[in-house]
């Protein structure tokens, strides 16, 4: 249900953490500014339209219930409704928390989880042409760039169900002002919704490029993935696919080369699986990992069957050397 001015009656829209009107350019702190004040309804007899106004009865006040009633209504309504931010808001909102990964393999992209500098990117990002997992890794936030550790790693073959194209890396020390994004739900993805990309175009440096969900479970191999026509290329690797709620929804993995719009994405609730293994391997508490986390055991439990094999992920090695490590980072391992 769209919201609107109570100025000019125009569409209005989340802007950053208020919201905007996108005809006047009103603009209003929270919901309760825009919720409808209940109104007092005027009850008049019959054929008092005939009758000198004089006679015609003084309105009836509804009674306190009712205004109640109407009231909880209203609020139950407006909490229901899922706000739209403008491209420029997702990107100011989340730009901070998308990082470029540079390795002696080339360069891709990837994101903040975490404050503490866990980054989320592709496992085909930190191999080198070796096969093997690359050994010098940097991660590039803002100007700075940050040598990182390799945590864990999963595998890039398609045709192995129990695989992911993922990896997570830790940052030698917190970047300042970082982001981390929040991950939202696969259940929650249809067709025809809008997506945007930040990531590393072609090694070039971060930017955005917007398009349309174009299937949100299509079958490649023995895996399921988003597919998108937005644009990317060869450095996009590993950078998020956000929601126009500015929420993480997919993780760029590949495209079809010899096809026009043909992107795809893993799901989230994969990456979220993903990131429950690494925790089970370090006896950590699940959701200790990411920052923020929107989905419920209930949304990866309803997602569809043919996704369900994507999530049953046991192709993921930790970086042995690298365990002590993102042990010291966090406080809560074991619990």
């Amino acid at each position: 249900m769209p919201l609107n001015c109570t100025k000019c009656a125009g569409e209005v829209r989340q802007n950053g953490s208020g919201y905007k009107c996108r005809c006047c350019g009103t603009t209003y702190a929270s919901l309760e500014e825009l919720k409808p004040k209940p109104k007092a309804i005027n009850v008049s007899t019959p054929g008092a339209a005939s009758r000198p106004a004089a006679s015609i009865p003084q309105s009836v006040s509804v009674p306190q219930s009712a205004h109640v009633a109407q009231a909880a209504v209203v609020s139950e309504a407006v909490s229901s409704v899922t706000f739209e931010m403008e491209p420029e808001d997702i990107y100011e909102k989340n730009g901070k928390g998308v990082v470029e990964i540079l390795t002696e393999a080339g360069r891709a992209s990837g994101f903040l989880i975490s404050k503490k500098g866990l980054v989320l990117t592709n496992a085909h990002a930190v191999i080198n042409a070796k096969g093997e997992p690359c050994t010098n890794i940097l991660v590039k936030h803002g100007d700075v760039k940050i040598p990182a550790r390799l945590i864990s790693i999963g595998d890039t073959d398609n045709n192995n169900p129990h695989n992911v194209d993922l990896a997570l890396l830790a940052m030698e020390r917190p970047p300042e002002n970082a982001v981390s994004l929040t991950l939202g739900e696969s259940a929650k993805v249809k067709i025809g919704q809008h997506v945007y990309y930040i990531g590393n175009s072609k090694g070039e440096g971060l930017c955005m490029t917007a398009g349309i969900v174009s299937d949100h479970n299509r079958k490649l191999g023995e895996r399921y993935f988003v597919m998108t026509d937005a644009a990317t290329n060869p450095g996009n690797s590993g950078g998020p696919l956000f929601n126009s709620a500015g929420e993480v929804i997919g993780v760029h993995v590949s495209a079809r080369t010899e096809a026009v719009g043909m992107k795809y994405a893993i799901p989230v609730d994969t990456a979220r699986l993903f990131l429950h293994t690494v925790e089970d391997q370090l006896g950590m508490p699940h959701d200790t990992l990411a920052d923020h986390t929107v989905a419920t055991q209930a949304a990866l439990e309803s997602v569809s069957a043919g996704v369900i094999l994507t999530l049953v992920l046991s192709g993921i090695s930790l970086i042995v050397k690298n365990i002590e490590f993102i042990k010291e980072i966090f406080d809560t391992v074991g619990g």
